[in-house]
């Protein structure tokens, strides 16, 4: 009568309700009384010397250094997120070889410091969830597991670069990646 369209449309209750994650204020909620506080380290003298003394306080400073420099506080509050949502976790500390500064090298022909082309590398630490992980599942006891390795996609030219080691437990055929 007054030339609208008509609009058909069907009523469904289900976008009426309250719709919530019942579960995420909860992991919330323990991840922060798991993560509130520090972790403790105990660092102990093997002596009473001053020299064992002032070993153990450099341990002690390198650890807390280590805490800071490593975001330890967000591995610590990722950790839990995981252990509260998946039932486990796994925190993995590592030498990276891909970081660091350059390596500066000495050029006989010049008598010049150089900045070279590899990596001093550094330490590295990160949490991998069970998604992560590669396990043989056949052996159902972990101590039991002949392997454990993690899973992740990089570049093909990084994956050549990094694994293109002449060291004990690589294979050296890095630079057949395709």
């Amino acid at each position: 009568v007054d030339n609208q369209p008509v609009n058909n449309f069907k009523f469904e209750q289900e976008f009426l309700g309250y719709q919530t994650n019942e579960i995420e204020p909860i992991v919330r909620t323990l991840q922060s009384y798991m993560t509130r506080s520090r972790p403790s380290v105990e660092i102990q003298n093997d002596g009473n010397d001053e020299s064992s003394k002032a070993i153990a306080k450099v341990a002690e400073d390198v650890v807390n250094a280590k805490y800071e420099l490593d975001n330890e506080f967000l591995r610590a509050r990722e950790a839990a997120f995981w252990l509260l949502t998946v039932g486990n976790v796994f925190s993995k500390d590592y030498w990276d070889y891909n970081g660091g500064n350059y390596v500066r090298d000495y050029d006989e022909a010049t008598g010049q410091w150089v900045q070279g082309d590899r990596l001093s590398g550094n330490n590295c630490s990160s949490i991998l969830t069970p998604f992560h992980m590669i396990l043989d599942h056949s052996v159902l006891d972990f101590e039991q597991q002949p392997y454990v390795g993690d899973q992740y996609v990089v570049d093909v030219d990084w994956a050549r670069q990094a694994f293109n080691i002449d060291m004990p437990g690589y294979t050296g055929k890095a630079s057949k990646i395709t």
